[in-house]
């Protein structure tokens, strides 16, 4: 399950598109494109707090062997689009 908490404070909303960002919200789209370019922690990694908090930074992959940053491709998604 991703962590809903780590949408909240990672994806970025520069153009305030559905909100300002973090609480004050974004688009489901934003949140897709950050999911496929950065991957996402889980629930249990970063629980959800219900208010604005600080990005925890990069996901390194979980993986000792594959030094790569994690991606969408972890959670098997391969892209995304709008019905």
């Amino acid at each position: 399950k991703f962590s809903l908490q780590e949408l909240v404070a990672c994806v970025p909303n520069p153009r305030d598109c559905g909100g300002t960002g973090g609480c004050e919200g974004a688009t489901g789209e934003l949140a897709m494109e950050y999911v496929l370019k950065h991957g996402c922690r889980t629930e249990s990694e970063f629980p959800y707090k219900g208010t604005d908090t600080s990005c925890p930074g990069e996901l390194e992959s979980v993986d000792e062997q594959q030094t790569s940053k994690r991606s969408g491709l972890d959670v098997g998604m391969t892209g995304w689009f709008t019905l």
